[in-house]
C-alpha cells in the first residue's frame, strides 16, 4: 500500500468512527428517555403500592369495627330483652 491508499483508508475509517459515534450518541439519548420513563413508572407504582397497603389497613379496621358493633348489638338486645322482661312482665 502506498501513502495515498493508507490516507484514503484512514479517511474511510474516520468516517465509519464518526457514524458509530453518532449511533452511540443516539442510543445514549434514547436510553436516557427510557430511563426517565422508567423512573416515572416506578414512582407511580410506589404510590399504587402505598395506596393498596393503606386500603388493606382500612379494610382491617372496618372489619374490626363491624365485629365490635355486632357484639355490642347482640349484648344490647339481650339487655333490652332482660329489661323488658323485668319491667313489663314479659315472660320469656
Amino acid at each position: 500500500m502506498n501513502v495515498d491508499e493508507i490516507d484514503a483508508r484512514l479517511a474511510e475509517l474516520e468516517d465509519e468512527m464518526v457514524a458509530i459515534i453518532g449511533r452511540v450518541d443516539d442510543s445514549s439519548r434514547h436510553l436516557d428517555v427510557l430511563d426517565t420513563k422508567l423512573d416515572r413508572i416506578h414512582g407511580d407504582l410506589l404510590e399504587l403500592i402505598e395506596l393498596w397497603r393503606s386500603a388493606k389497613g382500612f379494610v382491617k379496621i372496618v372489619k374490626w369495627t363491624g365485629t365490635t358493633v355486632k357484639w355490642l348489638v347482640g349484648i344490647g338486645a339481650a339487655i333490652g330483652l332482660a329489661w323488658a322482661a323485668l319491667t313489663k312482665g314479659i315472660k320469656l
